[in-house]
């Protein structure tokens, strides 16, 4: 016999976190998904990880190469945390010998971990360039106001020379 309505509340839960997902709403989703999990429902946990890699694809597919100076510094950070709490999420399932496809997850996880550090890597090489071109860029600037100096020192000198020789 079953009873309408009488599912334990984080089958509930799960349930509802799983229409939420589906809709798109993944902040939603996510905050059901923590309750359920807070109940001890192990394929909770496991969703809350794949949120975590789908926000960490989500917000990358944003991102754009010419953004490596400016917005992946935010980017990284908060990839990060979601490939931790990912990876959290997962470790917790793993320990109670819950498998549910569990290790779809960790090789989604290690395969977002490769491309976050490819980025990391592209991020500190972009930064280096424009290091080295502000760098460059000073330095002609430097070379150029030097050169406007000595001109102007030598504009006084001819200036100088020919007051004298007007004198004389």
């Amino acid at each position: 016999v079953t009873f309408v309505g009488c599912e334990p509340k984080e089958k509930t839960l799960l349930q509802q976190a799983t229409k939420l997902e589906l809709r798109g709403k993944l902040d939603e989703a996510a905050d059901k998904y923590a309750e359920a999990a807070s109940l001890g429902n192990l394929d909770a946990y496991q969703k809350l990880g794949d949120i975590a890699l789908r926000t960490f694809e989500n917000e990358l597919a944003s991102l754009k190469a010419e953004d490596y100076l400016e917005r992946y510094d935010q980017w990284l950070v908060e990839a990060k945390k979601c490939l931790q709490r990912a990876d959290d999420c997962y470790e917790r399932v793993k320990k109670t010998g819950y498998t549910n496809q569990i290790y779809v997850g960790f090789a989604k996880l290690e395969e977002c971990k490769k491309r976050y550090f490819k980025i990391s890597e592209n991020v500190l090489q972009a930064k280096e360039k424009e290091r080295l071109r502000l760098a460059a860029v000073a330095r002609l600037a430097r070379i150029e106001a030097e050169r406007k100096a000595e001109e102007a020192r030598n504009r006084r000198e001819a200036e100088e020379q020919e007051r004298k020789r007007l004198e004389e």
